[in-house]
């Protein structure tokens, strides 16, 4: 993997984290947090990973 692509897989990973940490907590308190947050931080990762082409697929076959 390029430098980049790590740096947008690391973005989205801390980006998925917060979020899921933040929307866990305020769903349900403290233990969706702990539960919500590694979740989010996995799928960061895995949309870090992807390429855009596949991305723009997989949104695309969900609008559908």
């Amino acid at each position: 993997m390029s430098k980049v692509r790590k740096i947008v897989a690391f973005t989205f990973s801390c980006v998925g984290l917060v979020l899921a940490g933040w929307l866990g907590f305020h769903l349900a308190g403290i233990i969706a947090m702990i539960l919500f947050a590694p979740l989010g931080a996995l799928g960061g990762l895995v949309l870090g990973c992807m390429r855009l082409v596949d991305i723009l697929e997989l949104v695309g076959s969900l609008i559908r």
